[in-house]
């Protein structure tokens, strides 16, 4: 699984709701664990002729409470990521928005307007996936497994054994794609930045582009950026895919695998079919959580491609030095004016000054 540290810098004073977030997620699970455990008796009991209707009233209403309460769990944890994504985002807002401010209108007109829009706009709400939801569920993923596997030794320790080494392949599997998922998430990245700079440019000079008989030339640039990102987009639906089906691939053998040994032991009268059950039953549990984390995975391409861009404006240099303050003078006894002292001015790539060693003054 991938994991951004400077993203993750980001999140100095949530990080305790991040944590709180996954401990309504492990709670979540486990009630899940408890509802499927309490599930495999019953079949038990019914396969076995063990008990009527009647008897069995108690355990299904265990069971429905269960499903109860794992549901408020998982609400109550989505209200706190999102809550917890949302004050990250509108911090990060600010940040990028002081440095444009303090950048000037020299990085605007160096870069492309629609870029920067989409940038502050759709990059970091992107960001919500991996602040709200990759970081807790990236705990529970870990945890979770182990904790189901210590109790399922309880039960069967070679079928416990059988569906931890699966569910930690099953987590290992994206990183086997993540070169793939990651160079297919900057392009189509690229190519959305570069179909919104150009949409937007034809927009505000519709009028010149009409003027000039430039229009149809314009509308096959503009189908052509959107085929490009056409392309890039299903690029990232087959790297998804490929991640996705080697993820299910090792899930579904690894229950395959699981139901092939228990049944091999219960027929040699090895193990007995109550913990079978059981123990087959918490396997759809045992993979949920990596199940989840997988789909959170591929948003989470979308949003490293979509860090880099918010990152570049931060880390572009602050070159405009404001001047020193006018001091105890009140405002009302400034005398306004403009004074070019020595000024020397050229444009960024050009090949000489446009203003050599300029003085003047501009008074009020």
């Amino acid at each position: 699984m991938y994991f951004d540290w400077r993203l993750f810098e980001l999140t100095r004073g949530v990080r305790i709701r991040i944590v709180f977030a996954a401990l309504l997620g492990l709670i979540a699970v486990g009630a899940g664990v408890s509802r499927l455990a309490v599930s495999g008796v019953v079949i038990y009991r019914v396969l076995a002729g063990e008990a009527s209707f009647s008897a069995l009233v108690v355990p299904l209403s265990i069971i429905g409470a269960l499903i109860v309460i794992r549901s408020l769990f998982q609400y109550w944890q989505n209200a706190v990521s999102h809550h917890t994504a949302n004050i990250v985002k509108i911090g990060l807002r600010n940040d990028v928005y002081d440095h444009l401010q303090q950048l000037g209108p020299g990085y605007t007109d160096r870069n492309r307007t629609g870029d920067v829009v989409l940038t502050l706009v759709d990059g970091i709400e992107r960001l919500e996936t991996f602040f709200g939801q990759y970081l807790s569920q990236i705990i529970v993923s870990t945890i979770a497994p182990i904790a189901i596997f210590a109790y399922m030794v309880t039960l069967d320790i070679y079928i416990a054994l059988i569906f931890l080494v699966f569910a930690f392949a099953t987590l290992a599997v994206p990183s086997v794609f993540h070169r793939w998922n990651r160079i297919s998430s900057f392009r189509r990245r690229r190519s959305y930045g570069e179909l919104g700079s150009d949409f937007l440019d034809s927009v505000q000079g519709l009028a010149t582009l009409k003027s000039f008989g430039q229009s149809k030339q314009r509308g096959q640039e503009l189908a052509k950026r959107a085929h490009d990102l056409y392309r890039s987009t299903m690029g990232v639906v087959a790297a998804n895919s490929a991640t996705s089906g080697a993820s299910i691939l090792f899930m579904a053998t690894g229950a395959a695998v699981a139901l092939a040994v228990g049944a091999i032991r219960v027929s040699n009268g090895e193990m007995e079919l109550r913990p079978l059950l059981i123990v087959l039953m918490l396997g759809v549990e045992v993979f949920r959580p990596m199940r989840e984390l997988v789909n959170l995975y591929h948003q989470g391409m979308a949003t490293l491609s979509s860090a880099q861009s918010v990152f570049g404006i931060l880390d572009e240099p602050v070159t405009i030095v404001e001047p020193d303050s006018v001091g105890e003078e009140s405002v009302s006894d400034i005398s306004p004016e403009v004074v070019f002292d020595g000024v020397t001015f050229g444009y960024e790539n050009g090949h000489r000054s446009a203003l050599e060693n300029v003085s003047f003054e501009l008074r009020k």
